[in-house]
């Protein structure tokens, strides 16, 4: 499993540099293909932050989080580059930037709420 999260991270970092020097003057390229790919890595690491939530951070694997926050910087380098052509793909986006946030949110009070539990249990038991 980490080896295929390895070659997500190094092929979306590869499509990053793409997007970046050749992004401009193919931008119809890009735009169909770069950011459905994005938005499909975002989106599964998203649905595993959902599925750990109830349990603990610890959970979720390193690695996973690596090939997502490339994601985050391919779809930056793939906004500034495409600019403009890329608003027609923005109501896709921006939902599940704000859903990634969120659900970061509640992972991590979740992590708190059940670390505290288990601190109190150390002490008392």
């Amino acid at each position: 499993e980490n080896e295929i999260l390895g070659l997500k991270q190094t092929a979306i970092l590869g499509l990053e540099i793409l997007v970046r020097h050749f992004g401009k003057k193919n931008y119809k390229l890009f735009l169909s293909r770069s950011v459905d790919v994005v938005f499909n890595v975002i989106h599964s690491y998203n649905a595993s932050i959902l599925s750990n939530i109830d349990s603990n951070a610890s959970k979720i694997n390193k690695k996973e989080t690596g090939v997502v926050s490339s994601g985050i910087l391919a779809m930056g380098m793939i906004s500034m580059e495409l600019g403009q052509y890329l608003l027609p793909k923005i109501p896709k986006i921006f939902p599940l930037f704000i859903d990634l946030i969120e659900n970061h949110v509640k992972l991590m009070k979740s992590n708190i709420n059940n670390n505290e539990n288990n601190n109190n249990n150390d002490f008392y038991g």
